[in-house]
């Protein structure tokens, strides 16, 4: 199947063959833009150890480029594929924190004037880092969101993420004003000077972050724009996403942000806080059954 790269001439920037692709665009010119502006591309990953160095590869070799990848606990062998790969830096987590949690913990050690954000599971094309960063380097939006919907996507898309994302989308556009299709894709962009501070603090360290930010971001007036990528099927591995996990944490999400635009502060503060001490007594609560489960299984080995 054959795709059309939206990379726009007038995009400052070497775009070889490599980079071009199937559509044939070869752009030959190289802005001085770029021999002081530095990208940072940050890749959370979880047990990708089949698509991570493909994922790599295939990013786009700007000027000045930075490759980050931030390894949240994976269990299989991707920190020694990414180990192999020349030029990038490599973070780990010990213990699983999330995929929100693992973004903004490569957004803080990037140090990049643009910060571009995809998934290490190979569903991204690279090649649409050029529509993403267009837009930023003209001055008409501070983020940007890839879009499957406004693009093309190469695989059956499941109907309760669909469901899912058209629901939020619709609350997001009565509360906030946020009108976003793709409102839980990784594939985004951002100069760090204006949205950097959104990207590195946040209260929902799960998948609900990437609304979380979104949210953030119009609060915060900024000029959030659409724009269409491409996305194949996955091919090893399975999604981590946990449906009824997500829907938790979105309506947690959406009602406390509601808190905020509404009530103001102080209330959204407490709300928080709320929160926070909810998921520390979880958390308690869990350590405490393991270390029960781990007496009981001793005292079964002992038998």
């Amino acid at each position: 199947m054959e795709y059309e790269y939206l990379i726009e001439v007038k995009f400052p920037v070497l775009v070889t063959e490599q980079v071009a692709g199937k559509s044939g665009i070869v752009l030959e010119r190289l802005s001085r833009l770029f021999d002081h502006t530095k990208i940072s591309v940050v890749l959370p990953m979880y047990n990708e150890e089949k698509t991570i160095r493909s994922v790599i590869e295939k990013i786009p070799k700007f000027p000045n480029l930075e490759i980050i990848v931030v390894d949240d606990a994976s269990q299989d062998d991707s920190r020694d594929v990414v180990r192999q790969c020349p030029d990038v830096i490599l973070m780990c987590h010990e213990q699983n924190k999330g995929y929100g949690r693992t973004v903004m913990d490569g957004i803080t050690r990037a140090s990049g004037d643009i910060i571009i954000t995809c998934d290490a599971d190979g569903q991204h094309d690279l090649r649409d880092i050029g529509t993403l960063i267009t837009p930023i380097l003209d001055h008409k939006a501070d983020l940007v969101i890839g879009s499957r919907y406004l693009g093309k996507y190469a695989y059956e898309l499941p109907l309760t993420s669909r469901i899912g994302e058209a629901f939020i989308e619709i609350v997001l556009k009565i509360v906030f004003g946020i009108n976003i299709q793709a409102n839980q894709g990784g594939f985004r962009a951002f100069r760090y000077s204006s949205v950097g501070k959104i990207y590195t603090t946040g209260n929902f360290p799960g998948f609900a972050f990437a609304t979380e930010t979104l949210i953030r971001a119009q609060l915060a007036k900024l000029r959030i724009k659409e724009c269409p990528i491409h996305l194949y099927n996955r091919q090893h591995g399975r999604s981590r996403v946990k449906i009824i996990s997500l829907l938790i944490s979105l309506v947690n999400c959406l009602w406390i942000y509601a808190i905020k635009r509404f009530c103001g502060n102080l209330l959204y503060q407490k709300m928080v806080k709320l929160i926070k001490y909810f998921r520390l007594f979880l958390h308690k609560n869990h350590i405490a059954k393991n270390r029960i489960l781990c007496k009981i299984d001793r005292k079964n080995i002992c038998i």
